[in-house]
């Protein structure tokens, strides 16, 4: 069985991340990967949705524990499902640090993590 509580910080922490404009996006890729420098604008950002979909996995879990309520399972679901149509080997130049800052689809993801936090904050 999962860490429950550790799932839920997980999927929240995630959000955050997912939810902060294109230079807060950069300054935690600079963390996860302990970087000083400037980042390169072709650099894969991937890491940002692997790592929330580490604690989307547990979802039902955290569910059926009432830590969230469904529909902000279903606001983490969205954020999940947006960043599912950026995948694959067509959609490669989505996921630069260029793109990261200047795409309408990771706007998307921007605003679909604020309105999930928003939903965690008034489900429990």
């Amino acid at each position: 069985m999962a860490n429950l509580p550790y799932a839920y910080k997980g999927l929240i922490d995630t959000l955050e991340v997912l939810a902060r404009d294109s230079d807060g996006q950069v300054e935690a890729l600079k963390t996860f990967f302990d970087w000083i420098e400037e980042v390169d604008p072709d650099f894969n950002v991937d890491e940002l949705a692997l790592d929330f979909n580490d604690f989307v996995l547990l979802l039902p879990q955290v569910v059926a524990a009432g830590l969230i309520s469904p529909a902000a399972a279903r606001s983490v679901e969205a954020v999940d499902n947006q960043l599912d149509q950026m995948s694959g080997e067509e959609n490669a130049e989505l996921w630069t640090v260029t793109a990261l800052r200047t795409s309408p689809e990771w706007t998307k993801v921007r605003e679909l993590a604020r309105n999930a936090l928003g939903l965690f904050k008034t489900s429990r």
